[in-house]
């Protein structure tokens, strides 16, 4: 143990100190003395007993421990007055060092059984040497050490600074006690186990005073309320129920403020709070039954625990019970269980069902509450923020509790557990009247349909602004009937069920923008006729009325808009979405990113779903994605690609990797649909195409003549998520493929062994043979396209920009594809590479230069698929020119070799996203004729 030595300066050293008023100071260290011990005190006195109370000669302690014997350092009151001396021993035996206290002086002492030796410094000088006779036994004490006071703690009080306190064990340290200061309060930590220790008894949390370089220590993360916080637990009383609160009052508070509680209303009650006399209390009962307690209401740190299974209630500090209430009835008349969960920092609101509030709220620190049902652990809190919003994890299911009114809770001291927030996906940015935000599920509501959207307020989600009765949806389906959950300026309510039209205004919490962020479940369920709002595991509100009829019909969910997908467009964050048919689940959607495009995606059938029209959600929290985003060509509806190929019905193969960007719309911009991905639908010998058909679903259409066979209804609704389609006359199949899984269609039995008389379009169809018509249009994006005969591949189309030049290149051919329809809004580029493996179509090449190149120089090319420009080096140092992907590059009439490096730049969802750089070698040779590229 390093100890401070001879001529060390101690201005600056931290201490804490008691007063010279005669007040009592103990502080409890709750380690108690073995044979091995050793102790170390670092001290200064600040008065003599007898100067400030004259005629008083109670000496006064540094510390004690009794029990089976004495232990202490202190100035002896008698014989010797006035001198610093100890006892270690279960003899009557002290020993004085014969030095003489002085006031304001620094001691080091020290006395260690494990050696038997003791000696004592005055401002760094040794004074004294002692040891512990051989004949003196030390004992195992059975009290504790405390500091300040003898082991009573009512007299023989220090009039001092301490600066250190050090216990050793068989000369090795287990307790290194420093001044400090955490959570206002001044005490001892301890640099050895990082434990606080104070004066726990019922005086100011200001006792101490301290001084010069102190340390301090920040607290334990606990979650505080500042006003109507009220939390739910979701945990309810009963006969085999025990609750701990672990908690420091930060404030006056008026009296029957609770910690937590359960006590309103004809339930069983249970709580813990401030009494009509001002001090800590348990009640509980099926009757309001209070027990008071001896322990008054200060700004310590505390735990209370009510035990009903054990029949106890009692409050711990530290290690130390204050009071333990085992009254006759504190469990033996709970014969049921509570109604109303237990809510921290204040009891639920009965009054109301509307939400969880609380009343008698109480303004304090909470670091932890644990709840046990029949002896075990079923809910352990700890403080937590989820998205940036204060309470509490739950350690033993994960659920996140918070109150109504998060602005209420601060999340304070150090934090040992910051949960992540979850994936969501976001439609902030919205409002009533500019743009729009929704996803179409594709999912028809039935009779029988069950939503728990999964939701908080986005970040805009309107606190005033209401105009007359507009109505922000979560979600609806419309059809003859209403399926919905909405809000309003009056407050929110849902329709479904079997009602056409009913507003429940104010049923659901009321001006949701007052707690954004927090986390709620909206429920609607047709097939139960339940309808509910639930909020950190507590139903605020629950509707049940009749379950719908099979007769009723309803159109498809959306979310975030109503179901016309035109207004009402809800800014919110979407952590979920789960749809129940008849109780079982069929839909299971979390956030995810595909393709850089914020979604939800169904964990059991891999089905991805994002907004129409537009990448409108952006993703926010822990997220899940694909982390892909292929290089794609994009149609606006008015392009097209002549591929020039004559499809070959019994030999041709054509896999189509697409997604639509708007399926709700046809060529022109209207209803019907109708747009094709790629063929030719209209010429002789044989049609065939990849389309959305009038009622919105995936088709193919595949036959001899003008026979245009349609596939039945396997392939599902529109929608747009990334798919491969392909249709194969050799093996007579057309498949559409999403995220890995296959829906299949046998054209076997319809004839289509011809061949096309027309050309395949891409984007398009064309409407006669020469293709200068066009018909059909798509809004989509082409990843890839490949063309195979017999199982070879004849044709590969992949995203293609060359300065202003857009298209399709054809891997095989070499050959570039424009718009044929020259629109006057070009394609659009985007993403990066074929399968997220980027491919240069004509890469870079090492070049050698001679005199003949010096007036026209030489020509480097690159083309990564999907790049929008490139950046060049130049033996690293940046260059103009070449954005186009070419070059030029002069020869250097002394002879060189130079180093270029060009970089792709490519659009990855409006981002500009560099991909790999390539590099290449210029030589320029002094002499000779020829140029050799490699």
């Amino acid at each position: 143990m390093a100890l401070m030595g001879a001529g060390m300066l101690f201005a600056e050293d931290g201490y804490i100190a008691s007063t010279t008023n005669g007040t009592i100071y103990s502080i409890n260290t709750g380690y108690k003395i073995k044979p091995t011990t050793g102790i170390y005190a670092d001290f200064e006195f600040l008065a003599r007993t007898a100067d400030v109370f004259p005629g008083n000669k109670y000496q006064q302690f540094v510390f004690e421990s009794t029990g089976r014997g004495t232990a202490r350092f202190y100035i002896n009151g008698s014989v010797g007055a006035g001198q610093l001396a100890w006892n270690f021993t279960t003899n009557a035996l002290w020993t004085s060092t014969s030095v003489t206290m002085v006031p304001g002086t620094r001691y080091q002492m020290s006395v260690d059984a494990y050696t038997r030796t003791a000696w004592l410094d005055v401002e760094g000088t040794r004074r004294y040497n002692g040891s512990i006779p051989a004949s003196a036994v030390v004992p195992n004490y059975t009290d504790t050490i405390k500091l300040f006071s003898n082991n009573s703690a009512n007299g023989n009080a220090a009039m001092m600074k301490l600066y250190r306190f050090t216990i050793t064990e068989s000369g090795e340290t287990v307790h290194d006690y420093v001044p400090a200061i955490k959570g206002g309060i001044v005490g001892m930590y301890d640099r050895t186990t990082g434990e606080f220790i104070y004066d726990v008894r019922n005086s100011p949390k200001e006792a101490f005073t301290y001084g010069g370089d102190i340390l301090e220590v920040e607290d334990d993360a606990y979650i505080e309320n500042t006003g109507a916080g009220a939390i739910n637990t979701r945990f309810y009383l009963a006969p085999d129920a025990k609750v701990e609160v672990d908690y420091a009052l930060v404030e006056t508070l008026p009296l029957q403020a609770r910690v937590f509680g359960a006590d309103l209303g004809a339930d069983l009650k249970g709580s813990f709070y401030i009494n009509g006399s001002g001090n800590m209390s348990f009640g509980i009962g099926d009757e309001f039954k209070s027990w008071a307690t001896s322990c008054a209401t200060n700004l310590y740190r505390h735990r209370a625990v009510m035990d009903v299974e054990n029949d106890k209630a009692y409050f711990i500090t530290r290690f130390a019970t204050n009071w333990t209430g085992s009254a006759s009835g504190l469990g033996a008349s709970i014969t049921t269980t509570a109604t109303r969960p237990i809510a921290l920092f204040g009891n639920p609101n009965t009054t109301s069902a509307m939400t969880f509030t609380g009343t008698h709220y109480c303004k304090a620190k909470i670091y932890g509450f644990k709840c046990w049902k029949n002896g075990n652990l079923v809910h352990d809190y700890v403080p937590c923020v989820r998205g940036g919003i204060p309470g509490f994890k739950d350690l033993i299911d994960g659920a996140f509790v918070t109150s109504e009114a998060p602005a209420d809770l601060r999340l304070g001291g150090k934090v040992v557990l910051f949960e992540n927030e979850d994936g969501y996906i976001s439609s902030s940015g919205n409002n009533y009247t500019t743009g729009y935000r929704y996803i179409n599920t594709g999912y028809t509501v039935t009779p029988h349909t069950r939503v728990e959207l999964d939701y908080a307020p986005a970040d805009n989600y309107p606190a005033s602004g209401y105009i007359g009765n507009h109505d922000w949806y979560l979600f609806e389906a419309l059809g003859s009937n209403r399926f919905d959950t909405y809000f309003n300026k009056d407050g929110m309510g849902w329709c479904g069920c079997g009602l056409t039209w009913q507003k429940y205004n104010g049923v659901m919490p009321p001006n949701p923008a007052t707690s954004k962020d927090v986390r709620r479940t909206a429920i609607v369920d047709n097939h139960t006729g339940f309808a509910g709002v639930i909020t950190a595991g507590f139903t605020n509100v629950a509707a049940n009325v009749t379950a719908a009829t099979d007769s009723q019909t309803y159109g498809t969910l959306k979310l975030a808009s109503n179901s016309a997908g035109s207004s009402g467009y809800g800014a919110i964050k979407i952590f979920g979405l789960k749809i129940y048919e008849s109780g079982s689940l069929v839909r299971n959607y979390e956030p995810y990113v595909k393709d850089g495009v914020a979604g939800l995606r169904d964990t059991g059938t891999g089905g991805f779903i994002a907004a129409s029209g537009r990448v409108a959600f952006t993703a926010g929290g822990n997220i899940a994605s694909n982390d892909r985003s292929d290089a794609y060509l994009e149609s606006s509806r008015t392009q097209a690609i002549n591929t020039g190929y004559l499809m070959k019905g019994s030999q041709s193969r054509i896999e189509c990797d697409f997604a639509y960007v708007d399926c709700t719309t046809n060529s022109t911009g209207t209803t019907n649909y109708q747009q094709r991905p790629f063929g030719q639908d209209t010429g002789g010998g044989l049609v065939y195409s990849m389309y959305i058909n009038g009622s919105g679903q995936f088709r193919f259409g595949f036959g001899n003549g003008t026979t245009f066979n349609i596939s039945g209804n396997v392939f599902g609704t529109a929608d747009t998520v990334r798919h491969t389609a392909i249709l194969d006359g050799k093996n007579s199949v057309a498949k559409l493929v999403t995220n890995g899984v296959t829906n299949s269609y046998d054209y076997s039995s319809f004839a289509h062994n011809n061949n096309s008389t027309w050309p395949m379009g891409i984007f398009a169809t064309p409407n006669n043979q020469a293709a200068t018509a066009w018909r059909n249009g798509s809004i989509m994006k082409l990843y890839s396209l490949r063309i195979y005969e017999n199982d070879e591949l004849l044709h590969e189309y992949i995203p293609y920009k060359k300065g202003n030049i857009l298209g399709l290149y054809d891997t095989v051919d070499k050959v570039v594809k424009t718009d044929a329809r020259n629109s006057a809004t070009p394609f659009k580029i985007g993403g990066m590479g074929v399968e997220g493996v980027e491919r240069w179509i004509v890469p870079p090449q090492n070049t050698k230069l001679t005199r003949r190149n010096k007036d026209s120089g030489g020509t480097l090319s690159a083309n990564a698929s999907g790049a929008v420009r490139y950046k060049w080096t130049k033996n690293g140092d940046d260059i103009e020119g070449g954005a186009d992907g070419d070059l030029t590059v002069a020869w250097n009439r002394h002879g060189a070799t130079d180093t270029y490096t060009v970089t792709p730049v490519y659009d990855v969802y409006g981002v500009e996203t560099e991909g790999d750089p390539v590099s290449v070698t210029v030589e320029s040779i002094p002499i000779g004729t020829s140029i050799s590229i490699r």
